[in-house]
């Protein structure tokens, strides 16, 4: 009789586990888009009522923490076999798009500045994520990719906002998937002009 109490259980911690990954998914692209999103639509667009967010959540500093927490580990995840390839600069912005974009929500997530007015503490998680991208705009300035004099500030600042726009695209359904990469490197290195 053991068995069937363990696999009620098991599937019960499973369907709880896809919930919980399901709200931080939704909750992601949510504040991505609107970082001052409410619960309800976060909520709404997890398609649960509230008292389920709740269950999960005690609050949106809970929600929001644990968003920042997931956000950095994916983006250091997926950036951090990059840079120990030792790729010249030029690769490493290709490399890094490529991944990225997937990513973009999570990305652009924790540039916001609401986030940081509301989670304590994520100032270290989001400060890891710019100096990489920095250290990857001073590579691209002495390898002559970029302008000497464009600061890598906004070297930064132009690829998170080329990466969100590319994610939105996407997820919008106006670009498809393996064009955004190419687009958003052909934007970074020649803007619009043509080739």
């Amino acid at each position: 009789m053991e068995k069937p109490h363990n696999s009620e259980e098991s599937k019960s911690n499973n369907r709880q586990k896809r919930t919980r990954e399901k709200i931080l998914n939704l909750a992601m692209h949510v504040l991505a888009k609107k970082p001052k999103a409410s619960l309800n639509e976060i909520a709404e667009a997890a398609e649960i009522g509230r008292a389920t967010l709740f269950r999960y959540f005690k609050s949106r500093k809970q929600l929001i923490h644990e968003l920042v927490v997931e956000a950095d580990q994916k983006l250091e995840n997926a950036t951090k076999p990059i840079l120990e390839q030792k790729l010249t600069a030029r690769d490493t912005l290709e490399e890094y798009i490529k991944v990225l974009v997937p990513l973009g929500a999570s990305f652009h997530f924790l540039s916001s500045e609401q986030i940081y007015s509301e989670c304590s503490g994520i100032e270290d998680l989001y400060r890891n994520q710019l100096v990489r991208l920095k250290e990857l705009s001073t590579k691209l300035r002495e390898e002559k990719v970029v302008a000497a004099d464009i600061p890598p500030v906004w070297i930064a600042a132009v690829l998170d906002n080329l990466i969100y726009t590319a994610w939105v695209t996407v997820s919008e359904g106006d670009i498809a998937r393996n064009d955004a990469p190419g687009l958003v490197l052909h934007s970074f290195l020649n803007g619009l002009s043509p080739v």
